[in-house]
């Protein structure tokens, strides 16, 4: 295929060189703006479903109003030079010459700006407070006038009431009396009563049963059997008795009834009137006497006697004349006149067992008489007491109170009279106490007690000390202190004094230093002001003052934006860090600084436009200059070595003309790729470096062997032929696994590495396809003369070189086994310090030292500290909002908050944690920021509220580093800080989720995506070359023994590489650096070991033993495969003039691995194994024996 390949190209090489040139010529406009088609940003490559771009996309979401990218002007020098520099600055940039600026942010603009923040409130509240110490010193006094009356008016109160009282208690013993006397009347009437029904009820046996008899005679009238109507007469009565006649007087009655009874049978009466005329004539005649003497014992008689001899039973039938029987009686029984007669007349009249009511109705009547109408009511009212203490005491009241329109004195009254008619000073006392107090609540009361305690007269400082107390009571203390203070001033203080007062309890919150001047100046000024006016003058006084006067804000602020001589002025930028518009504006400010220092009032000051903006600018500058400087020193000394091994002043330029149209084509190409796949910065570097190797590599090969053939005598075109046959095999071989090793790239993402492996693969590819077309194409045309002055047809070879390389071939066979024991030997230490290889991506520390955005950057580092710049960001989300009913976040959130700070404060490695309890660092009171100054407190405030998101759950807190945030030990930190966070969410977190972002952690994570699939990478690379080769080779332990041979290369270079930059130098190892050191090797060291396994082959294919047929492959091929190194080596070593570690890091690996492998590996050690191996070398299956595979090799030159 390669021979016909050939031949094709020399028999249409201007065809061929034709297609080539349109190529170029559309190549080349692509190509001078191709570095601004790539990306000098690491983070845009970093995949979007990494925690910390989740956290980022999170973050902008929650917090939109943050600037998307920012740039930062450093500024070292005097601060007052500073000042008018920034101040200078400020007006530049924001006079619209910078698109999309959001803020612009320097120390003494935040100072001017907060000066007229605060001065609009600090202006009110000096009025308020000298209007509230004048109105609190007036109502403090008030409040003691008000104390020492209501002292004075609680003892007059109580001796009120104690004279009160004791005119009640006076009133209640005379009622009492008249009371008692009362109710002696009341029961005198009861005794005459019961007095005169009890000779009633005498009356009621001796003639009511002879009544009723006679009643019941007449009754039975029609009954004519007299002794019928006699026990008819007896019976009724008999009843009548039973109702009529109480119980104690009933067996009298019936006794008297039967002996009556007995009597009545010789009466004959025909009529009510004749039968009780006979019953009357039965009583009369003697049987009641009879019956009196018989039977009522002697002490009764009498009385019993004397109503029998003072009625009738005509009287008895006569209530009148029963009345005046029974009173008459009771008068002579108790020796009173007539004039007593109506009196009991009326107690009479009320009836036997009468009701309360009568009684008391005959008792008042008696009481009353002679009275006039108001004493009788009183009389009346007295006695309807009861004789009850209780009530005539409320009786007492009811009189005193009578006629009384003043109700406070009515209320007076009855407070005495509830005290009782045993009043004590206790009582007294809890009486005022209840009667001040009741309208009061119990904490009113209590302190009414507490002044009624102080006694009649209390002492002005016990007053004094009570109102202070109680105005204090609901303050905190500094709040209790300025109530003792305001008092203390006196009753009615003078103006100057308040104005003196208040501007210095001010300061006490603002915490001022030096000259007040402007706070008596801002309350010198119309509490009326407006507010605009009140920060226009707080401008004029921040230009007109010095900075000092006053010194507003805080030092934890000021020292965020200036410490020591360095200054910082920060852009906020609405455009994101990779945009045009981002960088355009750093180029702005730069040009912005520029012309500011060229000015003689700034000399003396430095100033650096740092930032990840302008860190990603200079790193395309650098990234250009180096690609300037390594094309000329490759180019310089890869001329030199193709001049010396050529000898020939044209041949060297061909294979550089070459691989230059490869690169150029290929930046073309990758320029229309840029346009679909991101590409990193680093491939215009790399691809070119590799490329100006591979292709002069290739290109070499292909002359070589093209005045190797044209040296024996064969033609220009047969010449052309055999190099595209065999070396055009050779570098399609070489080609093919380079392409499989820098492809291999794509496996480990589709960013950086599948960037950079797809253009290494497509200059691999650019680099064949000039090798096996544009340069055969040429050598067809312009034939020898690409070798002037030398002259190649029929020329021979240079039997010196050959003699070297035969010695040190023969050498190595003979001392093979030393040689391999040697290798292995090696191998132990170098395996030791490639395990030590530390991965990390400090990229900052890998700029140039002179890059001004790095100078920056460290200038910060060494003033605010190396953690101020670059930080980790946590993103904490909380189940539910943060915030309190006040709109505050809560006490329990803030309380977490610090929890979690103090947590993250604790690993190792972690310098300070900034969150909403921690604004500067440190841990703040939060629970009370009352006792912080103004400024400071607001300051305070709203940091809290600028790290609380807009859902009101997402909080953020940031972490800085010891040491560079990218570097190796840092990166250990983040892995911490996510355990710890991980643990924390388990643990207690109560549904709280976390999140790492930042800068450092995107590169982390991104470095652990990558570095986790190298060892598939390896794999993949190795299974690949081993099969490209063994089908190449057509053997299965040569692709092996190769493979081990570039991993030794591998090995050797990075334990070579330990020594020196790690170990030595104390420089970061760039992550990225072993899987492009692999694939690197992999793809191109493989070239050597082609070309002279192939040569072997080929000797062997043509009889030769393995000694033989290895000396002279290694003589043939040992010049070609070391001046193909040395070039490559050129090639990569030229890296190592760069001013960016990274790619001193990629010169030195690649340049040590080419040398190594180029020389040492393909000229010693594989001679070595190779010769020990012997047929093994050729072994493959189903391949047939090594003799078979000559016949077969040699069938195609007997035919022809």
């Amino acid at each position: 295929m390669f021979r016909e390949w050939g031949t094709f190209v020399t028999r249409h090489p201007y065809a061929v060189l034709a297609v080539w040139l349109v190529v170029l010529v559309l190549s080349v406009p692509l190509v001078l703006t191709f570095s601004d088609r790539l990306t000098y940003s690491m983070d845009s490559f970093i995949p979007k479903d990494l925690e910390s771009i989740q956290a980022q996309d999170i973050y902008n979401a929650r917090f939109p109003d943050a600037a998307q990218s920012q740039i930062i002007v450093a500024i070292k020098g005097d601060p007052g030079t500073a000042m008018a520099f920034v101040d200078r600055l400020n007006q530049t940039v924001n006079n619209g010459s910078i698109p999309n600026v959001t803020s612009t942010t320097s120390v003494y603009e935040v100072q001017r700006n907060t000066l007229a923040n605060v001065s609009p409130d600090l202006h009110t509240g000096l009025h308020d407070l000298y209007d509230n110490v004048t109105d609190a010193s007036r109502e403090l006094y008030n409040a003691t006038d008000d104390i020492t009356d209501a002292s004075r008016d609680l003892y007059y109160l109580r001796d009120n009431v104690t004279e009160i009282n004791s005119e009640l208690c006076s009133g209640w013993a005379t009622a009492a009396a008249s009371s008692q006397t009362m109710y002696g009347v009341r029961s005198q009437v009861v005794s005459a009563n019961a007095g005169m029904y009890q000779l009633q009820g005498i009356a009621d046996v001796l003639f009511g049963v002879p009544n009723q008899y006679a009643v019941a005679w007449n009754a039975h009238a029609g009954t004519s059997d007299g002794v019928l109507r006699m026990a008819q007469a007896y019976g009724d009565t008999y009843a009548w008795v039973g109702t009529h006649i109480p119980p104690a007087n009933q067996a009298l009655a019936y006794g008297y009834l039967q002996g009556f009874n007995a009597t009545w049978n010789a009466a004959t009466p025909t009529d009510l009137a004749s039968a009780r005329a006979a019953a009357n004539g039965i009583v009369t005649g003697g049987y009641a006497d009879g019956f009196i003497n018989s039977n009522v014992p002697a002490d009764q008689r009498p009385t019993m006697l004397a109503v029998r001899q003072a009625l009738t039973i005509s009287a008895y039938n006569d209530p009148s004349s029963l009345m005046d029987a029974i009173v008459t009686l009771t008068l002579q029984q108790g020796g009173l006149t007539e004039a007593d007669r109506p009196r009991f007349n009326a107690i009479y009249s009320i009836g036997p067992s009468p009701s309360a009511a009568a009684i008391d109705s005959v008792t008042t009547g008696f009481i009353t008489a002679g009275l006039s109408g108001g004493d009788a009511d009183k009389a009346r009212d007295l006695y309807a007491c009861g004789n009850n203490p209780d009530r005539i005491w409320e009786y007492v009241l009811g009189n005193a109170i009578a006629g009384q329109n003043n109700s406070t004195v009515i209320d007076m009254i009855k407070g005495a009279w509830g005290l009782g008619r045993s009043m004590t000073n206790e009582s007294v006392d809890r009486y005022v106490l209840d009667y001040a107090g009741a309208d009061m609540n119990e904490s009113e009361r209590q302190k009414l007690a507490e002044i009624y305690a102080w006694g009649p007269r209390p002492d002005a400082s016990v007053v004094s000390r009570y109102v202070l107390d109680e105005a204090g009571k609901e303050l905190n203390e500094s709040e209790a202190e300025l109530i003792a203070e305001v008092y203390g001033l006196g009753r009615d203080p003078s103006e100057e004094r308040l104005r003196t007062y208040t501007v210095n309890k001010v300061n006490e919150d603002l915490n001022l230093e030096g000259n007040l001047s402007y706070l008596y100046a801002l309350l010198d000024m119309d509490r009326n002001t407006s507010k605009k006016d009140v920060e226009a003058f707080a401008r004029g006084w921040a230009v007109t003052h010095d900075f000092s006067n006053p010194q507003i804000m805080p030092a934890a602020v000021v020292e965020q934006m200036a410490k020591g001589n360095l200054t910082l002025f920060v852009i906020g930028l609405t455009d994101n860090d990779e945009s045009q518009a981002a960088t355009d504006a750093v180029i702005t400010v730069r040009d912005q600084v520029k012309s500011l220092l060229s000015q003689d009032r700034f000399a003396g000051l430095e100033a650096y436009v740092t930032g990840s903006v302008a860190m990603s600018l200079d790193a395309k500058t650098t990234s250009i200059e180096d690609v300037n400087n390594i094309d000329k020193i490759s180019v310089v000394l890869i001329l030199v070595l193709l001049c010396l091994y050529f000898r020939s002043f044209v041949t060297p330029i061909v294979p550089l003309a070459a691989a230059g149209t490869g690169i150029v084509v290929c930046f073309g190409g990758l320029w229309l790729l840029a346009g679909v796949v991101p590409l990193f910065y680093l491939i215009m570097t790399i691809c070119m470096v590799i490329m100006l190797g591979a292709c002069t590599d290739y290109n070499v090969f292909m002359l070589s062997r093209y005045s190797e053939e044209r040296a024996l005598g064969r033609s220009v075109k047969e010449s052309v032929i055999t190099a595209v046959e065999h070396s055009g095999k050779s570098v399609a071989s070489s080609g093919i696994t380079a392409m499989i090793g820098f492809g291999a790239l794509l496996l480990v993402d589709r960013g950086i590495f599948g960037g950079i492996g797809i253009g290494l693969a497509m200059g691999i590819l650019v680099s064949l396809l000039v090798a096996l077309s544009l340069l055969p194409a040429v050598m067809t045309i312009a034939g020898d003369r690409l070798f002037w002055p030398r002259k190649v047809h029929n020329g021979g070879t240079t039997s010196i070189v050959r003699g070297i390389w035969s010695k040190i071939t023969r050498k190595v066979l003979r001392h093979s086994k030393l040689i391999l024991v040697l290798a292995l030997i090696v191998c132990v230490p170098a395996v030791y310090f490639t395990v030590q290889l530390e991965l990390g991506s400090d990229y900052v520390a890998n700029m140039p030292p002179g890059v001004e955005s790095k100078m920056g950057f460290d200038a910060i580092n060494e003033a605010f500290g190396s953690g101020s710049v670059d930080k980790v960001m946590i993103l904490m989300t909380l189940p539910q909002d943060a915030l309190d009913a006040s709109g505050n976040v809560s006490m329990p959130v803030l309380d977490r908050v610090e929890n979690i700070s103090a947590m993250l404060s604790e690993i190792k490695g972690v310098d300070q944690v900034y969150s909403m309890t921690r604004p500067d660092g440190e841990t703040i009171n939060y629970a009370d920021l009352s006792g912080y100054p103004l400024i400071e407190r607001e300051y305070y405030e709203s940091g809290m509220k600028d790290r609380l998101g807009n859902d009101n759950r997402t909080i953020v807190l940031h972490t800085s580093f010891l040491g560079s945030p990218y570097s190796v030990e840092n990166s250990k930190v983040i892995e911490h800080i996510r355990e710890n966070m991980t643990a924390y969410a388990e643990a207690s977190g109560e549904g709280t989720t976390f999140m790492i972002g930042g800068a450092p952690a995107g590169l982390h994570d991104y470095q652990s995506m990558v570095t986790a699939k190298y060892n598939t990478v390896y794999v993949l690379v190795l299974i690949g070359v081993f099969v490209v080769l063994m089908v190449l080779l057509r053997s299965v332990f040569t692709p092996l023994r190769l493979i081990m041979t570039l991993l030794a290369s591998v090995v050797w270079t990075i334990a070579a590489y330990v020594i020196v930059f790690q170990v030595m130098g104390g420089v970061a190892t760039e992550w990225m650096l072993p899987i492009f050191l692999f694939c690197a090797l992999m793809g191109l060291g493989v070239d050597y070991d082609i070309f002279l396994v192939s040569r072997i082959r080929e000797e062997v294919m043509k009889g030769k033993t393995d000694e033989e047929a290895i000396e002279h492959a290694v003589e043939a091929t040992g010049t070609i495969i070391t001046l193909c190194g040395a070039v490559m080596a050129s090639a990569f070593g030229s890296m190592m003039i760069s001013s960016s570690m990274e790619l001193k890091e990629f010169g030195f690996v690649l340049c040590v691995a080419i040398i190594l492998d180029a020389t040492l590996m393909r000229l010693v050690i594989v001679p070595a194994i190779m010769v020990l191996m012997k047929k093994y070398n050729w072994w493959m299956p189903f391949m047939g024996s090594i003799e078979e595979q000559r016949k077969v090799l040699a069938e195609p030159k007997i035919k022809k």
